[in-house]
């Protein structure tokens, strides 16, 4: 952020800024509440708990539904009250672009904390490394866009592309 708020500052204003803060600070919420899950992945995968796989994998469905649920009524919810939720920004930044924006960054939330999941049980299975590496580079990922979104006014799909791409990014690795 130390590169972002002053490009963001010096192309938008404010406002944008302050949007954009909450934003980043709801994506950022929402994809450290797996309320568990990856925890007990971990406990019940390791090697030494071949006994337990089948018991495990229906947890790790489990988790993969109520994840998939949460994002479905986040994204109706939204969609049914964006009129109202957003209709005080309508001087603050482009209403479509928002629109538009904050269902991608949902739908980037709930794709990273799916590859939560997965990061668990690579981390269970003494694949330390493999996640370690990733999870190094996953910032480069998520803050070029939305460096390149300050850069060009458009901070929030660039903050929207940014989260899309390392929810997107750790799934297609992990598994």
């Amino acid at each position: 952020y130390l590169f972002l708020y002053p490009l963001i500052l010096k192309n938008t204003s404010i406002e944008v800024l302050g949007l954009w803060s909450i934003l980043a600070t709801t994506v950022s919420f929402i994809s450290i509440t797996d309320i568990g899950f990856s925890q007990l992945l971990v406990r019940d995968t390791g090697v030494d708990k071949l006994d337990r796989l089948d018991s495990t994998y229906r947890d790790y469905l489990s988790a993969q539904v109520l994840y998939c649920v949460v994002f479905f009524f986040i994204l109706m919810a939204f969609l049914s009250f964006s009129d109202l939720v957003l209709g005080a920004l309508d001087n603050v930044y482009s209403l479509s672009a928002l629109k538009l924006s904050i269902p991608i960054m949902i739908a980037g939330t709930f794709l990273q904390l799916a590859s939560n999941l997965d990061a668990a049980i690579l981390r269970a299975r003494h694949d330390n490394y493999f996640v370690q590496f990733f999870s190094s580079i996953m910032p480069v990922i998520t803050y070029a866009p939305m460096i390149i979104g300050a850069l060009i006014s458009k901070p929030i799909e660039g903050l929207a592309i940014g989260t899309l791409l390392t929810g997107a990014t750790n799934l297609l690795l992990y598994r």
